[in-house]
C-alpha cells in the first residue's frame, strides 16, 4: 500500500476557507464560540459524503472514519437543535449494521444523556 496507494481525486467543490482577523477558528477552542464553525464543518461534511456516494466510493471504512469523527462534534452542537439535528441526520447517513456504529451510537446517545443532565459528557466520546 504505501509502494503504490489507491488514492483517486474527485474535483468537487466542497467548501471555502477564508482567513481574516475575525476568523472563526481563532474561538474554536471555547465550546460556546465554536459551534458555528462546527456546524459548518458538518454542512461541508455532508456535501463531501454525498459527492463521494456519487461516485460509488463511499466505502464502509471512510463511513466508520467519519462516523466515529463526527460524534464527537456532539458537545459543540447539543443545545443548538438545527446543530443537533444535522448531526444526527449525517450520521444516520454514514450508519449501517457494524459493531463500531452500534457501539457509537450507544456512546452517542449516553453521552447526550449526560450532557443534557450534567453539562459533561465529552469523554464518553473519545
Amino acid at each position: 500500500l504505501l509502494a503504490a496507494p489507491k488514492l483517486e481525486v474527485l474535483d468537487a467543490y466542497l467548501t471555502k476557507y477564508r482567513k481574516h482577523p475575525g476568523n472563526l477558528t481563532s474561538q474554536i477552542d471555547h465550546i460556546e464560540k465554536g459551534v458555528s464553525l462546527r456546524i459548518s464543518h458538518i454542512h461541508s461534511v455532508s456535501a463531501l459524503m454525498d459527492e463521494i456516494g456519487k461516485h460509488g466510493k463511499l466505502s464502509k471504512e471512510i463511513k466508520i472514519i467519519y462516523f466515529n469523527s463526527l460524534i464527537k462534534y456532539l458537545p459543540f452542537v447539543y443545545k443548538n437543535q438545527q446543530g443537533r439535528n444535522l448531526l444526527i441526520s449525517l450520521l444516520r447517513k454514514l450508519s449501517f449494521t457494524h459493531k463500531t456504529i452500534l457501539l457509537g451510537w450507544f456512546k452517542f446517545y449516553v453521552a447526550y444523556l449526560s450532557l443534557i443532565l450534567t453539562g459533561k459528557g465529552q469523554r464518553i466520546l473519545k
